[in-house]
């Protein structure tokens, strides 16, 4: 699996195929590892928030989960071309554990998101939930103690970032026998129905936040960090070619 440096952090390279290959290698050689998305806003963020930093510098892998990414890769002379969202490889980890006779645990969103979004799943991929906890659960002690009671490999976490992102660090050696841990932000409400995808033609044509903007306005304020994105990456293409 390929894992690329770009504008100082450690991104997967390699398509969703292989890089669920390597996910399904942790899980047999029984590897902890946590799986954060990184997208333009997070990284604009942690240059002005540390902990959002070091949380990004402290996962196993970084998936590119925005086309952002693609873009400062291709701009820095790097190699990735594919996008992995988050919602995607969450059902691809559903459908990895169904195969192969592994479970997963979902911990995050309203109660009726969660189950709902239970439900659905286990539609999908068969009897592959162990188990869930709505993320209004305070009791950590609790949430812990019914993940490890469900015998889940594999944990879905969604209580939007960066506050996914802390609790996993915080608690991965807790968990007795999750071995792969990712945030999945609004995956949950997706999966339950709650919230649309973008058609797809506007995931064809990489404009899937696009769609989210139009359907959600209060985004165009997250939106506008994209500006400072793009300038960070000028700034490092400038240094590159000095270099």
């Amino acid at each position: 699996m390929k894992i690329e440096k770009v504008l100082g952090y450690d991104v997967v390279a390699s398509d969703k195929e292989a890089f669920l290959h390597q996910v399904l290698e942790d899980l047999r050689a029984g590897n902890q590892k946590t799986v954060f998305a990184i997208n333009p806003e997070k990284i604009v963020t942690a240059e002005e928030n540390l902990l959002v930093k070091e949380m990004l510098h402290e996962a196993d892998y970084l998936i590119p989960d925005g086309n952002g990414i693609v873009y400062a890769s291709k701009k820095l002379g790097g190699g990735i071309r594919q996008t992995i969202t988050g919602v995607d490889l969450a059902q691809d980890l559903c459908r990895l554990a169904g195969e192969n006779h592994y479970s997963v645990f979902l911990y995050g969103a309203k109660e009726e998101v969660v189950k709902g979004a239970e439900e659905k799943l286990k539609e999908k991929y068969g009897p592959v939930i162990a188990g869930r906890m709505n993320g209004y659960e305070k009791d950590n002690e609790k949430i812990i103690r019914a993940i490890n009671q469900s015998g889940a490999q594999i944990l879905l976490v969604a209580l939007g970032s960066p506050k996914q992102e802390v609790w996993m660090s915080r608690y991965r050696g807790r968990l007795e026998g999750v071995k792969i841990l990712q945030g999945v932000g609004g995956s949950f409400d997706v999966f339950a129905g709650a919230v649309a995808r973008a058609p797809k033609i506007f995931r064809k044509l990489r404009l899937e936040w696009l769609y989210r903007m139009i359907r959600q306005p209060s985004r165009i304020k997250r939106n506008v960090k994209l500006l400072d994105f793009m300038a960070m990456v000028r700034q490092a293409a400038r240094k590159n070619k000095k270099a």
